[in-house]
């Protein structure tokens, strides 16, 4: 995160540290003396568990799956919550954030801030509200570290579905300086339940962001959450957010997904004749191929429109857009949101025929003829030397999946996800129907490329009908499909399939 240098050589600030547990920051300019008071709530002080019972209209707790507390009236003056909104959003910079999980805008850490408002809620948060929420949870937590930032969520703005695990975070907060919010502005705090696996299934609670609000939970392996996206398109959903840290961080056993419906080279017959009616005949020519060859080996990626028959295409796009098949939703959220063909339902004749191509032993040569991978046995070889080795090692194989997409839909990288877990280089096609529009990137849906450990884009690759789409991802490289937001109002269908020599 880049850092702020704001500095201000005509006001002068100072911390009062006569009372460590209550500090004001006191600043002094041209217009007379000015001081920021920032404390706890008179209610939250001298607190046992009688007495929050006793105030439960101002506060509230959840203990399963995970303990969440809310604190209403949270800091007491409620003029320098005024003053820190207005600060917040007049003098901070804000840095774009945009990836896979979220898209906001955050500052800098409050400690590399120095306007007074900002330091004077850092100072209460990192002394009053610290040594009130260990006593609340019973929780130690340093005395001394505090991640603090200011978020600012607007119009189709999201944080999709995380558990906040990172070592040594013990207690996420977030303190809301939103006026005049309501659930149908979007932006809320939605809790989820879990599995028997510890990964997260529905949502059991959602929180509508409210005036000088404080809601902190403990991080756990299943804490998970999400901010949902934000609908007004005149608000902004202004937070203090960030973690208290301390000792006795322990991360669980992470739960790994395996590959299932995985076909080999030869394990779906389709005649060539039936191949060859769905098949463009242009893409079967050699001398086609040769040519498709040399350009994805020099770029290691190609689309090629107009890949499947027109007629069976528009049969198949028919159908997908139809109301005679049945759909599930693909989860868990923390890793992907998208609807999948129930395949416990009959498959139609057309649609199961297009899913054999595709796996079919001829499309294992014919991607062999489009990319030089060694996809089949009877695929060229350019080395002649490495050929017995080559062959002996050669186990190819794919999975596929007929997907649906809409609002709210996205796939994100996963550490644990076993394409990412490999390490082996693969070979992602996709090719859509029922896209007969224009994609916008601000609405998402388009699949983004990337390095591990990185939120830099290698390839963005946009969805389009009947547009055969073949990318080659090296060990290092993974991929998303990016949250579409409310502002998507189409529904689109596409087979996605994964090969690997």
């Amino acid at each position: 995160m880049q850092e702020s240098n704001i500095k201000d050589d005509s006001c002068k600030r100072t911390v009062d540290n006569d009372n460590k547990d209550a500090k004001k920051v006191k600043t002094s300019d041209e217009n007379g003396d000015q001081t920021c008071c920032c404390h706890l709530s008179q209610i939250y002080k001298n607190l046992d568990d009688s007495t929050l019972k006793e105030n439960n209209e101002n506060f509230e707790t959840l203990n399963v799956p995970f303990k969440c507390h809310l604190f209403r009236n949270f800091i007491q003056e409620n003029d320098f919550l005024q003053s820190l909104r207005k600060e917040l959003m007049e003098d901070v910079d804000y840095h774009l954030k945009n990836n896979d999980l979220y898209s906001f805008r955050q500052s800098d850490d409050f400690k590399n801030i120095s306007f007074p408002n900002t330091t004077a809620i850092r100072s209460c948060l990192l002394n009053e509200a610290r040594k009130f929420l260990s006593h609340v949870t019973s929780i130690e937590l340093f005395d001394d570290i505090i991640d603090i930032t200011a978020s600012k969520y607007e119009y189709n703005d999201v944080l999709l579905c995380h558990d906040d695990q990172l070592e040594g975070r013990r207690i996420a907060f977030i303190l809301y300086l939103t006026p005049d919010w309501s659930e149908s502005d979007g932006g809320l705090l939605n809790i989820f339940d879990h599995d028997d696996n510890k990964q997260p299934t529905k949502v059991i609670k959602s929180i509508v962001p409210e005036w000088n609000t404080f809601v902190c939970f403990e991080v756990t392996p299943v804490s998970f959450h999400t901010v949902s996206e934000v609908f007004s398109k005149e608000k902004c959903r202004l937070t203090v957010n960030g973690w208290f840290r301390g000792p006795g961080f322990q991360e669980a056993s992470p739960y790994i997904e395996q590959y299932v419906n995985v076909k080999k080279c030869g394990d779906i017959n389709v005649s060539q004749e039936v191949f060859t009616t769905w098949v463009n005949p242009m893409y079967l020519k050699s001398k086609y191929q040769r040519s498709i060859q040399r350009k994805f080996v020099k770029s290691s990626e190609i689309s090629l429109p107009d890949f499947l028959n027109e007629e069976k295409f528009e049969q198949v796009s028919r159908l997908l857009g139809s109301d005679h098949l049945s759909w599930k939703f693909n989860l868990p959220p923390n890793k992907r949101r998208f609807e999948v063909l129930n395949e416990e339902c009959e498959t139609p004749e057309i649609l199961t025929e297009l899913i054999n191509v595709f796996q079919s032993e001829a499309m294992f040569l014919t991607l062999s003829n489009f990319t030089g991978l060694k996809l089949h046995p009877l695929a060229e070889n350019d080395d002649s030397s490495d050929e017995d080795e080559n062959d002996s090692e050669c186990n190819p194989r794919c999975r596929l999946q007929v997907r649906k997409w809409s609002k709210g839909c996205y796939t994100l990288v996963h550490d644990y996800d076993p394409e990412v877990m490999d390490n082996l280089p693969k070979l992602d096609l996709n090719i859509c129907f029922n896209h007969d529009f224009e994609a916008n990137q601000e609405f998402g849906g388009f699949t983004s490329y990337i390095t591990k450990g990185s939120d830099e884009t290698l390839l963005c690759v946009e969805p389009a009908s009947n547009c055969l789409s073949i990318v080659y991802m090296d060990g290092e490289t993974v991929r998303f499909v990016k949250y579409l937001n409310d502002s998507f109002d189409n529904v689109y269908q596409d087979l996605n399939l994964t090969f690997q020599e």
